[in-house]
């Protein structure tokens, strides 16, 4: 808790969040941390994440962009990206998505095969 009794901090907020077993109380707990701390990465992502799983993916995908701006290469932000494309049936901006991840995973010398897999069975299902 901080200072205030009965206030949270945002960490507290997201960590919360993160505990939930309900997609829309962990929402409601990650806009309360943005609340507090607009632009913290962890908040927006999982925002993101639980707007994806509500079936809120215009409010998913507009998480995920504002992050992408800054971190392009991030194959986890382009997933979810990627993920928000495909619920919206827009496969193909969904494909040109997971494409572009699989190209920066192709690109590292530690290349992560599952992540691979997992990339190309997303394309699969966008097609």
């Amino acid at each position: 808790m901080s200072l205030l009794k009965g206030t949270k901090t945002a960490s507290e907020w997201i960590r919360e969040g993160k505990s939930c077993n309900d997609h829309a109380e962990a929402l409601r707990c990650f806009c309360q941390a943005l609340n507090l701390e607009p632009q913290n990465r962890n908040a927006i992502f999982n925002k993101g994440v639980a707007c994806l799983n509500l079936g809120r993916c215009n409010e998913a995908l507009k998480c995920f962009e504002f992050l992408s701006e800054q971190d392009p290469e991030n194959v986890t932000l382009l997933e979810m990206k990627g993920r928000a494309y495909q619920e919206m049936h827009g496969y193909r901006k969904a494909v040109m998505v997971f494409s572009e991840a699989l190209e920066i995973v192709g690109a590292k010398a530690d290349e992560d095969i599952d992540l691979k897999r997992k990339l190309k069975r997303l394309i699969n299902r966008s097609v």
